[in-house]
């Protein structure tokens, strides 16, 4: 399993979008789920609208993790819980509001006291207060800010379980030590109690799923409930959102048009090139890099295993498990042993992922195969512009050696597409090459990078326009 130092990050990558501008280069490990926590809801987008009424779930779960302690004789820790609904007040009202300001204001007035209500009442008074006065009006809110044309679908509450699904990882990787110990009691009950509604939702649409979901929850749950270190419930939530993704058909699911193909492909280099350059610093000696590097791998299992999934689901389920063993693997292996695990184990199965979802046309591609260096080398740009400061000094050791890694596969790609290329973009291309490579391994100013890739787009743009 994932190590802790991993796995923050991981959750943290995955509420970006897969496709739109691919080619320019968006930020990497990016998928199709909106998660932010507390986020403004907005009018009308499909983003907003899970958004909504997973704050409306996390809300309903904080009751019910305040109604479950207090049932426990832990009246204090149900009262932190129970205060809790007030944190949703900037995202659960004003979209109500909008639409009904009596019903905004009783919800309002509702959540307002039932932190008062568990100070005194007894485990059945509280539960009849929740069930009869707060959860009405919660459901009253979601059918008035999110049209019944999309909530009674099975794609929208797909959406909602996995954005549910993220929160909980979230939520005990924070709580949980990696010895398996609760550390913050608060955000452990936060999960559990996102769990009761992530199981509800679940069996909202259970007929429409496979059977990966419904054992991965499982798993979840008895994870949770015997406090297991953080990575068997990062791993179990992971598994529950591919496969869900997946059997109801979701966006993250599909790779349809020239630029989802390039971010999909873009992806799968950026997995090869933080293995390598975990690789390469395991080689050096430097220990907590590589690891640094290794956990990456979980950051891009939204992004590649869903279309997988689709399709093959055993590979998607080894695609999962290689690049979650990347993190376990740098830690207890040699630096040939990792090596050896990274281009026998690792790199072939995202080779074998890549080929199920890309046609063969699309991957031998001349025009394709430089679109997907045009987006390496501006992530390439991005992250040494984040990593390098003016001052020719290495600020983010992380961002610098993911540049370093990603430039290894613009490498590989060009020499790949070398000969399909006429000799007047050969003479352009491989002295620019040189430039940055140079210019990467001296820490050069961040500016000459980014002057450097600028001419090496435009010429790599001749064989996109052939």
């Amino acid at each position: 399993m994932p190590s802790r130092r991993g796995l923050l990050g991981g959750i943290a990558t995955l509420s970006t979008a897969l496709a739109a501008g691919a080619a320019s280069g968006i930020t990497g490990a990016d998928t199709q789920e909106s998660e932010e926590h507390g986020h403004d809801h907005g009018a009308g987008t499909a983003d907003s609208d899970v958004s909504y009424v997973r704050n409306v779930e996390e809300v309903r779960g904080h009751l019910t993790s305040a109604a479950t302690l207090l049932a426990e004789g832990r009246r204090e820790d149900a009262v932190l819980h129970a205060r809790h609904g007030s944190d949703y007040f900037a995202a659960v009202l004003p979209p109500a509001r909008d639409e009904n300001p009596s019903l905004a204001s009783r919800l309002r007035g509702r959540l307002g006291t039932v932190s008062d209500r568990i100070e005194t009442a007894d485990a059945d008074g509280f539960e009849r207060f929740v069930t009869r006065e707060v959860l009405p009006l919660l459901d009253e809110a979601v059918e008035m800010v999110v049209s019944g044309a999309v909530r009674e679908t099975t794609a929208f509450d797909a959406r909602v379980a996995n954005a549910l699904a993220g929160r909980i990882a979230e939520e005990y990787a924070a709580a949980v030590t990696p010895a398996g110990e609760i550390e913050l009691s608060g955000e452990y009950w936060d999960a559990r109690g996102f769990l009761t509604r992530l199981e509800a939702r679940h069996d909202g649409i259970e007929s429409a799923l496979g059977t990966v979901p419904r054992q991965a929850l499982e798993t979840l749950n008895q994870e949770m409930m015997g406090v297991a270190p953080p990575g068997a419930v990062v791993d179990a939530a992971l598994r529950f959102r591919v496969a869900v993704a997946a059997d109801a058909d979701l966006s993250a699911a599909s790779v349809e048009g020239v630029d989802a193909a390039v971010a999909y492909a873009r992806n799968a280099d950026e997995v090869r090139g933080h293995a390598l350059a975990s690789v390469q610093l395991s080689e050096y000696g430097d220990a907590g890099a590589a690891a640094l590097h290794a956990g990456h791998g979980a950051d891009y299992v939204l992004a590649l295993a869903p279309p997988v999934h689709a399709e093959d689901p055993a590979l998607a389920a080894r695609l999962h498990e290689r690049l979650l063993a990347l993190d376990d693997r740098v830690d207890d292996a040699s630096a040939s042993e990792f090596e050896r695990f990274v281009t026998e184990e690792v790199v072939p199965v995202v080779d074998e992922a890549v080929a199920t979802v890309l046609s063969a046309d699309r991957r031998e591609s001349t025009a394709f195969s430089a679109r997907v260096t045009v987006a390496l080398l501006r992530r390439i740009e991005d992250e040494y512009d984040a990593a390098v400061t003016d001052g020719e000094t290495i600020e983010l050791y992380g961002e610098y050696w993911d540049a370093r890694g990603f430039f290894r596969r613009v490498r590989a790609r060009y020499d790949a597409m070398r000969s399909d290329l006429d000799s007047e973009t050969r003479e352009l291309v491989e002295p620019e090459l040189d430039i940055l490579a140079e210019e990467l391994r001296t820490a050069a100013p961040p500016w000459d990078v980014a002057n450097s890739i600028d001419p090496l787009v435009d010429d790599l743009s001749r064989a996109i326009d052939r």
